[in-house]
């Protein structure tokens, strides 16, 4: 996809107004949709930021919420650095 794309890109470098028109009329509000079809068909593990700190974060607080404080949080810790 992302070869196809740059081949797009290139073939139109002669065009900036078509190559700008297609880009923003087209293919940027179809990102979000491309993305997320992306993200359903993909195996993730219920993790879909980008960032593993973030990723962490959720599955703390979550982890809090049933259960008490620094104790949970020590047998998190050790789940996860086995």
């Amino acid at each position: 996809m992302q070869m196809k794309l740059y081949n797009f890109r290139k073939v139109c470098e002669k065009f900036p107004k078509f190559l700008n028109y297609v880009e923003s009329i087209i293919l940027n509000p179809l990102r979000e949709k491309i993305m997320k079809a992306w993200i359903t068909r993909v195996m993730h593990f219920d993790n879909i930021t980008t960032n593993i700190v973030e990723y962490y974060h959720g599955r703390l607080k979550q982890y809090l919420q049933d259960s008490k404080g620094w104790e949970a949080m020590h047998n998190m810790l050790k789940l996860l650095f086995r």
